[in-house]
């Protein structure tokens, strides 16, 4: 008889992960310094929208994360316009 599977089989400590797919590093949540280093207009490959790429360098953080360089891709649309506001809004003037 197959031992039955129980949700504890399953259950994953991402607590010490450093990065994902892709190479990614993972931060924890929090408010962190960052610079702008690089912008760029960019064209989504299956549909027609545009977005605005960003290279971001983590300029503070867990040490394991500063310095480096994130990408993050805000698309023009009307459901991601709330990630503009966020970035706007965070912007330190």
């Amino acid at each position: 008889m197959a031992k039955r599977k129980n949700v504890d089989d399953f259950l994953i400590d991402f607590s010490k992960e450093e990065s994902g797919g892709g190479g990614r590093i993972r931060i924890p949540e929090g408010t962190y310094r960052v610079k702008v280093i690089k912008t760029a207009i960019v064209k989504a490959s299956k549909s027609d929208n545009s977005g605005l790429q960003l290279k971001l360098k983590l300029l503070s953080g867990p040490k394991r994360a500063r310095g480096k360089v994130l990408t993050e891709t805000l698309w023009a649309t009307t459901k991601a316009f709330s990630r503009f506001r966020t970035l706007l809004e965070a912007i330190d003037a």
